[in-house]
């Protein structure tokens, strides 16, 4: 029965997270911004970190000028870890202090800890005595049943938030290549405008056919997270963004999901030269009849 209760505390300090973390986020960026990396309205690292703050600090809840200092050492440390863990497993910067000074690799800055550090002492002196009576309120019974539904709910989001998450990163990776050979393909007609336009024009078509396929839950992602970064593909990313926040880059390059991407920029229909027929190629403008 303790791990379950230990459980919805996990999940309302998760729910209360999302609602910060959005709140924030809204009036930072002018705009609703439904952000965490679940779909749901869940931010996970906000319950584990209530919950070792609470674990570690409890002890000491007599004397705030230990609970501060520490809860400020205990979340950033979570903060950094949890940046550096998400940026080797799926490739991605989710966050960046950098434009902010006393930052630390961009993933924790000075500012932000303070405030970690005044948000546990409201977590330990007022937040956390009305959730634990809200926790102790229901039935085992019921409070059984709340737990495996909320736990099915969350690792089902967390599965198709990873799927997408990387599936995105496999888009990028499409698109860089294709770029990089489209840049190569390109080159071969130095002296030709219209085998060139006609490379752009296939490249742009199959493009935006790619991204019409992105899912919701990778728009999702872009949007909850407007600085997000790609360690790998940067430029592919801008382009990417830029298109589906409605700016349409002067120049894009084609993103396909199949597997031989050299066989489909070889395949492009070259028309021949001249399309148009110049009316002054022999000096003198025909008459209309």
């Amino acid at each position: 029965m303790e791990l379950i209760r230990l459980y919805q505390t996990f999940v309302v300090y998760s729910m209360i997270g999302w609602v910060l973390e959005s709140i924030f986020h809204s009036v930072w960026e002018k705009k609703l911004v439904n952000r965490g990396f679940l779909n749901g309205p869940f931010v996970p690292v906000y319950g584990f970190g209530a919950l070792l703050v609470l674990a570690v600090l409890q002890p000491f809840s007599q004397h705030w000028y230990i609970v501060f200092p520490v809860s400020i050492l205990l979340t950033t440390t979570l903060e950094y870890f949890t940046g550096w863990a998400m940026e080797k497993l799926f490739h991605n910067r989710w966050w960046d202090y950098s434009m902010f000074p006393l930052n630390l690799h961009g993933r924790i800055c000075f500012i932000f800890s303070l405030g970690w550090g005044f948000l546990c002492l409201l977590l330990v002196y007022v937040i956390n005595p009305a959730v634990e009576r809200v926790v102790e309120r229901p039935s085992q019974a019921l409070s059984t049943t709340i737990a495996v539904i909320m736990f099915v709910v969350m690792l089902t989001d967390l599965i198709f938030t990873i799927r997408a998450t990387v599936n995105l990163n496999e888009t990028l990776m499409k698109l860089e290549k294709v770029r990089s050979m489209a840049r190569v393909r390109g080159s071969e007609f130095t002296g030709g405008i219209q085998e060139r336009m006609a490379v752009i024009a296939k490249s742009f078509i199959i493009w935006r056919k790619q991204v019409r396929e992105i899912g919701y839950i990778q728009r999702r992602l872009l949007r909850a997270f407007p600085h997000m970064q790609s360690l790998r593909y940067q430029e592919s990313f801008d382009r990417l963004r830029g298109w589906l926040n409605g700016r349409r880059p002067h120049f894009v390059m084609p993103v396909v999901k199949i597997p031989d991407l050299r066989k489909i920029l070889e395949s492009i229909e070259l028309p021949p030269r001249p399309i148009l027929k110049n009316p002054f190629a022999n000096g003198t403008r025909k008459k209309k009849k």
